[in-house]
C-alpha cells in the first residue's frame, strides 16, 4: 500500500511543476485524492529541497514515545 501512496505524492509533485496554477480542488481530482490530503502534501513537498525524493516517503508512523531514553537511573532525580 506504501507504494500507492508514494505514487500519489510523486504524481503530486509533478502536477505542482506542470500546472503551478492548478485550484486544490483540481489538484485533488487529478490525484484522486481529498483536498486536506493536497493540502498536507502540498505545504511538505514545496518546502522540501527541489530536487530531494525524501519526502515523498512521508514521516514514519513509529511512536516517537518508543524512542525516548529513559536514561536508566531509580527516577529520584540527581544523586547530588
Amino acid at each position: 500500500m506504501e507504494a500507492v501512496y508514494y505514487a500519489a505524492r510523486a504524481n503530486l509533485q509533478r502536477l505542482l511543476r506542470q500546472h503551478p496554477d492548478w485550484t486544490r480542488p483540481q489538484l485533488a481530482q487529478a490525484t484522486g485524492m481529498s483536498v486536506s490530503w493536497v493540502d498536507k502534501w502540498k505545504k511538505r513537498l514545496l518546502n522540501a529541497p527541489k530536487d530531494d525524493e525524501q519526502v515523498l516517503r512521508g514521516l514514519s508512523r513509529a511512536s516517537s514515545a518508543s524512542t525516548r531514553s529513559t536514561g536508566g537511573g531509580s527516577g529520584a532525580g540527581d544523586p547530588g
